[in-house]
């Protein structure tokens, strides 16, 4: 006889828990049972034999403290109460593995009685990855709070206040570093949390007040920087505002009083200088020009007195009048040069477009030379924009110069053009003369400096170079010359000027 029960309600229910097993086997999360009377293991799902390297049989053999390195007789008691009166805990820990190493894991701990027994399913989650997150978070928040701290900058951190058409009103502060509060004489403990109203009243009338300025970065992100004085603290400050978030801003920025008023003296130091040098230039031409006229004289009355005597003197009295009348030649000479060197850049000429081909060819033409000078012009020139005054005053005194100091039986002088740096030009002249020693490549820029002796080359009267040193100076240039004694010279002068055809 067969008896058939229908068993499908059981099969159902079966394959409810067989579901649930797997479900709870596949779970990323360790999940414990434990019976609450023993701490032992009851059941565990594979996360658990994964995370802790032991079977499920080894561990049906366990208890609770076998694994967690917090529990304690006592602590496991108190933790036992608290779970059945609040049914369930979320607590932090330490999972040791069969290994011995250990991990931190975050277990949420639920309180389940069933009939009279007992039950605690926990749910324990590995954390290290958060744990060491959290950890390099907090190492990068000290490192911040240090910087933020040791600093001589000032910063701070503040949010902006706006009224209802969201226009900025006020600020408020938030945090400050220790360098703000020697720099603004505020102190810490007296402005956070309040309105920049409340600790600098009248700062919104302030000219030129900083609350717009920050509110435009707060509420459109644009950095800026500026210089400004604080009406309020009477003081300068070097400002930079930007905006890690909207409706936010951080202020950096550096006490610059010392700085202004450095710049405030130099400034008034230069006027004065300046004052003094149009005074000695001044001074300079009015005693050159009103040498002129009596030395003039001079050399007028030792020619009539050289032409009236000649037939009456001999000897040392004719020598005399020869050098009377050489030495008042040369002192006119030396007096229309110092007042050249006055005149130099007051006032300064305008820049006008020169062909510097052309320029240096009319140049040559103008000036008298020996029959003996040969002069070699580059065929290569540049149209620069410069001041053609100037021009003329260093290349005719450096022409002048290599004629002068050139005892060969052919004199040669070649001048040409480089390029310089910055799209600027270089502009040489080479002699083979007497040369110069190196002990005195910089020394012959200077008023009065002469190498020789005046008999020794007639018409040099110490002035020419300085006044090419004083010219390329204002053009913005410089000068500089390759020379060696006996083998003549080069003179290389280096202008910044804007070309404008090659």
């Amino acid at each position: 006889v067969a008896v058939y029960d229908d068993i499908t309600e059981r099969k159902q229910d079966e394959e409810k828990l067989l579901l649930s097993r797997i479900l709870i086997d596949h779970s990323n999360d360790a999940i414990f049972v434990i019976d609450l009377q023993t701490s032992r293991f009851l059941d565990v799902n594979q996360r658990v034999c994964d995370s802790l390297q032991y079977s499920r049989d080894e561990l049906f053999h366990m208890e609770v403290k076998d694994i967690e390195m917090e529990i304690s007789e006592d602590f496991w008691q108190e933790h036992v109460t608290q779970l059945k009166v609040h049914g369930n805990q979320l607590r932090e820990g330490t999972h040791r593995r069969k290994d011995g190493t250990t991990f931190p894991v975050e277990v949420s701990l639920n309180y389940i009685q069933l009939s009279d027994r007992e039950y605690m399913v926990a749910v324990a989650r590995d954390i290290h990855e958060r744990k060491a997150a959290e950890k390099a978070l907090q190492e990068s928040e000290q490192k911040y709070r240090r910087f933020f701290t040791s600093v001589n900058n000032g910063w701070a951190y503040h949010r902006i206040v706006t009224d209802k058409k969201n226009r900025p009103v006020d600020y408020i502060f938030l945090e400050v570093n220790e360098s703000y509060e020697k720099l603004t004489g505020l102190k810490k403990e007296d402005i956070i949390g309040k309105r920049v109203t409340e600790i600098l009243p009248g700062i919104e009338q302030d000219p030129a007040c900083w609350i717009e300025r920050f509110g435009d970065v707060a509420l459109t992100g644009k950095s800026v920087s500026f210089e400004n004085y604080a009406e309020p603290l009477k003081r300068w400050y070097s400002v930079s505002v930007s905006c890690p978030e909207k409706g936010y801003f951080i202020v950096v920025f550096d006490e610059i009083t010392e700085r202004k008023q450095a710049e405030k003296d130099l400034l008034r130091t230069m006027k004065d200088l300046q004052d003094v040098n149009a005074e000695l230039s001044q001074f300079n031409y009015v005693v050159a020009h009103d040498l002129k006229a009596p030395i003039r004289a001079m050399s007028n009355y030792a020619t009539f007195l050289q032409e009236d005597l000649t037939a009456g003197v001999s000897g040392e009295t004719k020598k005399y009048l020869t050098r009377l009348r050489q030495t008042a030649i040369e002192t006119g000479r030396l007096v229309e040069d110092l007042l050249l060197l006055a005149k130099i850049g007051s006032p300064k000429e305008e820049a006008v477009e020169i062909e510097l081909g052309d320029f240096m060819e009319k140049l040559i033409r103008s000036m008298t030379l020996s029959p003996d000078i040969d002069i070699h012009l580059g065929s290569v020139w540049p149209t620069i924009l410069s001041d053609p005054l100037l021009l003329r005053q260093v290349f005719q005194n450096l022409i002048d110069n290599a004629s002068k100091y050139n005892i060969a039986s052919r004199k040669r002088i070649e001048i040409g053009s480089l390029p310089g740096k910055d799209d600027g030009i270089t502009i040489f002249v080479r002699d083979n003369g007497i040369g110069i020693d190196a002990a005195y490549h910089e020394q012959i820029f200077g008023l009065f400096e002469r190498l020789h002796s005046p008999g020794e080359y007639r018409g040099g009267t110490g002035v020419g170079l300085a006044i090419v040193k004083k010219s390329v100076n204002l053009l913005g240039g410089t000068i500089r010359l390759e020379s060696t004694e006996g083998k003549g010279t080069t003179f290389y002068v280096s202008l910044p000027v804007e070309t404008t055809a090659g």
